[in-house]
């Protein structure tokens, strides 16, 4: 069943975005041509990079030409036009020297990455209008600093056993990690729910957009920890029938709301 449930997500989060940007299907009149995007840089002007220490930990950006969304203490929004492909991949590798290597994704068009200290930035380019979205978030209080993977221990090691000792194959999950896990992701569920109706209402939201790619980040960690935790239970066939019977009515929950 390995990756089963984590595709499961995936496809499932993708599918209900690409029907809410189409939202409208159930009319029975007849439709009514699409209004031209706007242009989402027609409000852009200068602005002021925040002076904040968490703004600090990341580099400026070249341009100056865009759009503050949200700044607060614990974070900020910004929307950098005017910035080509080329100053995007620049930005990402400069946040990359500057310790955003924990946790991190790249692709062609995003990043996003944590430092020592749990900071997240998340940088994504818009190739169509070349807009940049930067976000940072301050790390969370409760969460434990990142450290990198540790590398598989030798087998015959006989150090640290008696950590081991009355170890008999049994799940490396605790009962309390997956079923918490179940109660923060359908937590999570419920809050993008909320979100697809909002963005149905108003797709051409700039904010809106932007969120979407931020949530569909979030579901791909999501699907990431899903996967392990599956893979953790495979010894427990009792609990992980009861995982994946939970994990899959919390998915309904998306499905009927779509």
């Amino acid at each position: 069943m390995k990756r089963g449930i984590a595709i499961v997500i995936v496809l499932t989060l993708v599918f209900s975005l690409a029907t809410a940007c189409g939202g409208g299907g159930n009319s029975t009149t007849e439709p009514t041509p699409e209004p031209e995007p706007e242009d989402p840089t027609a409000n852009f002007g200068e602005f002021r990079w925040p002076r904040s220490e968490l703004a600090s930990l990341i580099p400026v950006p070249k341009s100056t030409f865009g759009e503050i969304g949200w700044e607060q203490s614990y974070g900020f929004v910004i929307y950098v036009g005017e910035t080509s492909k080329s100053d995007y991949v620049e930005y990402v590798d400069e946040c990359w020297d500057r310790g955003f290597t924990f946790e991190y994704r790249r692709g062609d068009d995003f990043f996003w990455a944590d430092n020592v200290d749990g900071h997240k930035v998340t940088v994504r380019y818009d190739d169509e209008f070349s807009i940049m979205f930067i976000r940072m978030d301050a790390a969370d209080e409760d969460e434990s600093k990142p450290t990198p993977t540790p590398e598989p221990q030798d087998s015959g090691d006989n150090q640290g056993s008696d950590d081991n000792a009355g170890n008999t194959g049994t799940p490396t999950v605790p009962d309390y990690d997956w079923r918490q896990f179940l109660k923060d992701y359908e937590e999570w569920m419920d809050d993008y729910i909320a979100f697809l109706k909002k963005y149905e209402e108003d797709p051409n939201n700039l904010d809106l957009l932007m969120e979407s790619l931020d949530l569909m980040i979030k579901a791909a960690e999501w699907a990431e920890r899903a996967e392990e935790i599956e893979a953790d239970l495979e010894n427990d066939p009792v609990a992980l029938k009861e995982y994946i019977e939970v994990l899959t009515r919390i998915l309904k929950k998306l499905t009927d709301a779509m």
